[in-house]
């Protein structure tokens, strides 16, 4: 038990110095434009995905009344 908290605290201490030393954390602008590509793409496939769904229903609908 002692020797897994032990190994568990140099887990935790390793970590936080590798956060603290060794991560290179993005800029404010770099972290701006991702946002921006992110934001843009989603939209972008919101309207591709919701032409498709129209379109779907439309060929479902008419395949429906057509053989129904």
């Amino acid at each position: 038990m002692i020797d897994s908290l032990k190994r568990f605290a140099t887990f935790v201490k390793e970590s936080w110095h590798e956060v603290r030393h060794q991560v290179t954390y993005p800029s404010r602008e770099e972290v701006k434009g991702t946002t921006i590509v992110v934001v843009v793409v989603t939209a972008a496939f919101a309207v591709f995905f919701s032409l498709v769904d129209l379109a779907m229903a439309e060929v479902v609908t008419w395949f429906f009344d057509r053989f129904a």
